[in-house]
Protein backbone atom coordinates (compact mmCIF):
# COMPACT_ATOMS: atom_id res chain seq x y z
CA UNK A 1 0.00 0.00 0.00
CA UNK A 2 2.17 2.50 0.99
CA UNK A 3 4.34 1.87 -2.62
CA UNK A 4 1.09 2.21 -4.30
CA UNK A 5 0.82 5.66 -2.70
CA UNK A 6 3.85 6.65 -3.58
CA UNK A 7 4.00 6.07 -7.08
CA UNK A 8 0.62 7.69 -7.13
CA UNK A 9 1.85 10.91 -5.70
CA UNK A 10 5.19 11.28 -7.80
CA UNK A 11 2.56 10.60 -10.86
CA UNK A 12 0.70 13.52 -9.95
CA UNK A 13 3.50 15.78 -9.47
CA UNK A 14 5.03 14.87 -12.69
CA UNK A 15 1.20 15.25 -14.81
CA UNK A 16 1.51 18.98 -12.56
CA UNK A 17 4.99 19.38 -13.64
CA UNK A 18 4.18 18.51 -17.35
CA UNK A 19 1.22 21.14 -17.27
CA UNK A 20 2.68 23.64 -16.01
CA UNK A 21 6.02 23.67 -18.21
CA UNK A 22 3.88 23.22 -21.83
CA UNK A 23 1.31 26.27 -20.87
CA UNK A 24 4.73 28.56 -19.82
CA UNK A 25 5.50 31.20 -21.99
CA UNK A 26 9.01 32.95 -21.53
CA UNK A 27 10.33 35.96 -24.24
CA UNK A 28 13.30 37.32 -23.63
CA UNK A 29 15.94 39.64 -25.17
CA UNK A 30 18.78 40.59 -23.12
CA UNK A 31 22.51 41.80 -24.18
CA UNK A 32 25.47 41.57 -22.97
CA UNK A 33 24.19 40.87 -18.95
CA UNK A 34 25.18 38.38 -15.78
CA UNK A 35 23.89 34.75 -16.10
CA UNK A 36 22.54 35.90 -12.61
CA UNK A 37 20.54 38.58 -14.00
CA UNK A 38 19.06 36.22 -17.20
CA UNK A 39 18.13 33.86 -14.20
CA UNK A 40 16.29 36.70 -12.33
CA UNK A 41 14.40 37.35 -15.19
CA UNK A 42 13.32 34.56 -15.62
CA UNK A 43 12.25 34.03 -12.07
CA UNK A 44 10.49 37.41 -12.93
CA UNK A 45 8.45 36.16 -15.79
CA UNK A 46 7.61 32.85 -14.04
CA UNK A 47 6.95 30.91 -11.18
CA UNK A 48 10.60 28.81 -11.61
CA UNK A 49 13.00 29.60 -8.97
CA UNK A 50 16.86 28.88 -9.15
CA UNK A 51 18.71 27.39 -6.52
CA UNK A 52 23.08 27.88 -7.26
CA UNK A 53 26.02 28.25 -5.57
CA UNK A 54 28.14 31.16 -6.55
CA UNK A 55 31.12 29.25 -5.99
CA UNK A 56 30.34 26.48 -8.33
CA UNK A 57 28.37 28.21 -11.29
CA UNK A 58 30.07 31.53 -12.85
CA UNK A 59 26.82 33.50 -12.23
CA UNK A 60 29.06 36.89 -13.41
CA UNK A 61 29.75 35.94 -16.48
CA UNK A 62 28.54 37.85 -19.34
CA UNK A 63 26.05 36.38 -21.72
CA UNK A 64 23.31 37.37 -24.68
CA UNK A 65 20.46 36.11 -24.89
CA UNK A 66 17.26 35.75 -27.55
CA UNK A 67 14.12 33.42 -26.86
Amino acid sequence: MKVFTFVMLVFAIHVSALSYSQNTKLSMNLQNVSIKQVLAEIENQSDFRFLYSDSKIKVEKIVSVDF
